[in-house]
């Protein structure tokens, strides 16, 4: 697919291309960052200096803005939303989530995107894999965990503003796993993480929790949706069916994101006993 096409698709709107400079600040925090906290993986901080640096980076607009940036492999990109102020240090978040996004993608012999981290094209796991980038970003950018309520539900989440009840239910399961094998499989897109977790429960466990993720990351697209239709509605009628939605989406988060919790806690427990 043509570029043009793509981000048309996407709803993004280039605005100016960042230059060398900016490109090259944003390269070195970001590279600092991640040397700094996954040392471990073995990352050459020049080699990853000079791979971020040669991504394309652009300022656009974007569909909406609570989407901060893309990365998009098929011309090796990251768009940047207009209003974010990139000279703010809180806003490296973005950067290093998606030039996370840009260390894990696994193209095929054919340049087609293959696997995205815990992700495999054509399968369950985009949530699960968007909260372990959002997980590694938050730790780089020495977030701290803090609790947060949502949907009527007390949570501990380090990222309270981007896949909060995601990175909250993400932290469960490292805590039987550790962290090694979720940064590993994160950032060499292969199955460390998963069979580890598999060892301590099995494998229809972490399937059910893979599905619910993404059952979450849906739900919560549709509870944007209809809260945007909301502030526009202007019949009584309208109002009423799109409040009716809205408690719909939120009763249906917070079942999801306790049935999943009680997966987590109940079946690795009970094998560890």
């Amino acid at each position: 697919m043509h570029i043009d096409s793509v981000l048309k698709k996407e709803g993004i709107s280039i605005v100016r291309s960042l230059n060398t400079l900016e490109i090259n600040r944003i390269a070195k925090n970001i590279s600092d960052k991640i040397c700094a906290h996954f040392s471990e993986y073995l990352l050459n901080y020049d080699d990853l200096f000079s791979s971020i640096a040669r991504i394309d980076m652009y300022l656009a607009k974007m569909p909406s803005n609570d989407v901060a940036a893309k990365y998009l492999y098929i011309n090796n990109s990251i768009y940047f939303n207009d209003t974010i102020d990139l000279s703010v240090s809180e806003n490296s978040i973005f950067a290093l989530h998606e030039c996370i996004h840009f260390i894990q993608t696994k193209l095929n012999d054919k340049c087609k995107l293959e696997r995205l981290g815990l992700y495999t094209l054509g399968n369950s796991g985009i949530a699960l894999n968007e909260a372990a980038v959002q997980f590694m970003a938050s730790i780089a950018q020495e977030l701290n965990f803090d609790n947060a309520k949502y949907y009527d539900i007390n949570i501990n989440t380090i990222s309270p503003d981007c896949y909060p009840m995601q990175c909250a239910l993400l932290n469960e399961m490292v805590y039987f796993t550790g962290t090694y094998p979720l940064y590993h499989s994160t950032l060499n897109s292969n199955d460390l993480f998963k069979n580890t977790f598999i060892s301590y429960s099995d494998k229809k466990t972490y399937n059910k929790i893979e599905v619910n993720f993404d059952k979450i990351l849906k739900l919560e697209d549709d509870l944007y949706y209809f809260t945007v239709e909301l502030q526009n509605a202007t019949t009584e009628k309208d109002i009423k069916s799109l409040n009716r939605l809205i408690l719909n989406r939120k009763t249906a988060i917070k079942k999801v994101f306790l049935s999943t919790q009680e997966l987590i806690i109940r079946n690795l427990l009970y094998k560890r006993i």
